[in-house]
């Protein structure tokens, strides 16, 4: 006999088997319709789907501790009596436990894994294991520091900075790049070498002077510390023309700027071309030229050079080839009596390695150098030279035959 449930509360039994009087209507018992059914078995009601809230399916996730024991010895479970949801707290890192293969195993994150490096746990002779495979973020992938030193950071390029570490977090962090701006009457930026780090300039008018120092690039006459003469031009850039005497005029044929020691001189309202009114000053080879006849070796020479030339005279011998006479082969093109090499860094590393800078995630290469040597090969000598620069998101090095420029 179905029951009117317009005055019976809700849960009483109405109808047919398995209907309850809810809301004042006569309705199917179901789980989700917001009403506890106890004579249905129903424990609990929370009018959603969602499991492990403490009521799934009508019925309490837990009643008692045992309830939540999933069997995992690197966490300890526990059930709360009055929201009757589980939790979980995981052993400390390192706590010793067993694997699934039945194996000896250690705690790390609530997981037991194989001991090692890579499972989260500093072990043995492990410096970190932040357990990734990530290079550069203060802990690598073989379990030892990114950088314990500046050193360790060094990418060789004197043209991004100085690299540090931070020996706390033994993240590199970037250095500063030089920056190598138009100035002066440059008309393009200079450029950076990567072994001083210094910038390096044109200099258009052969005059011994950069265009970043030099007032006017186009005119071999002028440039800073240049003698004033009687020819209308501000010689020495100071802003003022002093034109009181006749320019003193040297011998220069080969147009570098620059005279020898015993050079001729002539007197001329303005130096003609062949001649230069730098003073060559005896004792003083920042004043003088080494190699009258070979523009490419002066005071000013900034760059490096991969063939010698002889700071002599040729000789021609009879029946074929040619000597140095009355000097010697040299690599000296800036005249300052040392030949100085350009590339000397020497790698023994077996390849490239990468580093993540902060501050932008720049890749920093290591080990580029001349490779299977102990030393820097010398002037004008080949060697296996490796470069390494970035890839995507790695390192690549390249091995290639290089002579040694000098200069």
């Amino acid at each position: 006999m179905e029951i009117d449930c317009t005055s019976e509360s809700d849960g009483t039994a109405c109808g047919a088997t398995g209907q309850i009087c809810r809301g004042g209507a006569c309705v199917t018992s179901r789980c989700g319709d917001g009403f506890i059914d106890t004579a249905a078995g129903e424990e609990c009601e929370d009018d959603n789907e969602v499991g492990g809230d403490g009521c799934t399916a009508c019925k309490f996730d837990c009643k008692a501790g045992s309830d939540c024991e999933d069997g995992n010895s690197c966490t300890t479970n526990t059930c709360d009596t009055t929201s009757h949801a589980c939790g979980v707290a995981n052993a400390a890192n390192g706590t010793n436990c067993t694997q699934a293969s039945g194996e000896a195993g250690t705690c790390s994150g609530g997981v037991c894994s194989a001991p090692g490096c890579g499972n989260g746990v500093v072990e043995g002779s492990e410096q970190c294991d932040d357990g990734n495979h990530a290079d550069g973020d203060g802990c690598d992938n073989d379990c030892t520091f990114s950088c314990s030193t500046n050193a360790d950071c060094d990418d060789h390029n004197a043209c991004t900075g100085t690299e540090t570490c931070d020996t706390t977090t033994h993240v590199c962090q970037p250095g500063t790049a030089v920056q190598c701006p138009k100035t002066g009457s440059c008309q393009a930026a200079g450029s950076c070498d990567s072994g001083t780090g210094t910038c390096s300039y044109a200099d258009a008018d052969n005059d011994g002077q950069a265009c970043d120092v030099d007032c006017n690039d186009a005119d071999p006459a002028i440039f800073p510390g240049a003698p004033e003469c009687k020819d209308g031009k501000d010689n020495d850039c100071n802003g003022s023309a002093e034109d009181s005497v006749d320019c003193l005029c040297y011998a220069d044929s080969d147009k570098d700027g620059y005279a020898t020691a015993s050079a001729a001189s002539i007197t001329a309202t303005s130096c003609p071309s062949g001649y230069t009114n730098r003073k060559p000053v005896a004792g003083d080879p920042t004043t003088l030229d080494c190699k009258e006849g070979h523009a490419d070796a002066n005071p000013a020479q900034t760059n490096y050079f991969a063939s010698s030339y002889c700071s002599g005279k040729i000789l021609i011998i009879p029946g074929g080839g040619t000597t140095c006479l009355n000097g010697s082969y040299t690599y000296d093109y800036n005249c300052d009596g040392v030949q100085t090499q350009r590339w000397t860094t020497v790698s023994s590393a077996a390849a490239c390695t990468k580093l993540t800078l902060p501050g932008g995630g720049r890749i920093v290469c290591m080990g580029s150098g001349w490779v299977g040597t102990a030393a820097a090969p010398a002037c004008g000598t080949e060697g296996n030279y490796r470069t390494c620069a970035p890839q995507g998101t790695g390192c690549v090095g390249t091995t290639a035959t290089r002579k040694q420029e000098c200069h």
